[in-house]
């Protein structure tokens, strides 16, 4: 709980503005750097290197040794191009004037889009399975609406998953929409849904899981249908061969899950509110 800076009472952490009487909140700084520190770069790389330790952890394995992906980093020359990224980011930080909340989205960022770029790039053979390569032509794009689909189908790489996948609802069988639409996509009105995966067994559509605009919807077998709204994503962790996504359970098989938790991570960033 916080504190509101005007009426004094106890608020909700994460609130913008107080329930009570309806200040704007100030942003907390949510990285552990001063932007006027004359080492700066070497903050940032070392946010970096706790930032890989959490992803190695989150999203490879909960057990896992980040020290070959820090070896991987020497011996790839990744080390000289992280480098260079925080030298680019502590200049820009330095000279612009920006709120906690600019400054927050800036870092995530940077963060994220340098371990999207290593792992594609140089971790192939760490993980156990290759990250699309064009998940790198989306390097610190904000796709708009229309650009959006074709970002979710690239991140996803549909064509080596053997699933059933479609981007447009008239091209499902009556019985699979209806199914779609009876078992787990709830999707509001005038919502729109870029793709469904179909995961039952049977080809029926019981169970999958469907991306649209605003978020994720899904049933898996013998769990509740849920969804997510890409903002809400709070955490996101591999568990044996399937996912936590806020804690609920997630499963389109093992490459699948690795890809779609790069894409999620991305629209969270994608999505949030300037």
């Amino acid at each position: 709980m916080n504190t509101c800076a005007n009426c004094r009472r106890a608020i909700p952490a994460d609130a913008r503005f107080c329930p009570y009487c309806g200040t704007e909140q100030p942003v907390a700084l949510r990285y552990p750097i001063d932007h006027q520190s004359p080492r700066l770069e070497q903050d940032l790389v070392e946010l970096y290197l706790a930032a890989l330790k959490h992803r190695t952890t989150s999203l490879i394995d909960r057990y896992a040794n980040v020290q070959p992906y820090l070896e991987r980093m020497v011996s790839s020359g990744f080390s000289s191009v992280l480098q260079r990224r925080a030298a680019s980011a502590a200049a820009r930080i330095s000279h612009l004037s920006m709120t906690n909340a600019e400054l927050n989205h800036y870092l995530e960022d940077f963060l994220e889009e340098s371990l999207d770029f290593f792992f594609v790039q140089y971790c192939k053979d760490l993980h156990g399975y290759p990250y699309p390569q064009e998940i790198l032509s989306w390097q610190l794009a904000n796709p708009d609406r229309e650009q959006l689909q074709q970002m979710m189908l690239d991140y996803l790489d549909l064509p080596n998953e053997s699933v059933s996948a479609f981007t447009d609802l008239l091209k499902m069988s009556k019985e699979q929409l209806r199914n779609a639409t009876r078992y787990f996509l709830f999707a509001e009105p005038k919502e729109r849904i870029l793709l469904v995966c179909d995961l039952s067994v049977l080809g029926s559509c019981t169970e999958g899981f469907a991306l649209s605009e605003q978020a994720l919807y899904w049933k898996a077998p013998l769990h509740t249908a849920r969804r997510l709204c890409y903002t809400e994503l709070e955490s996101v962790q591999k568990e044996e061969d399937w996912l936590l996504l806020n804690g609920q359970f997630f499963n389109a098989g093992l490459t699948l899950n690795a890809k779609l938790a790069l894409l999620l991570l991305k629209l969270r960033r994608s999505r949030r509110p300037a």
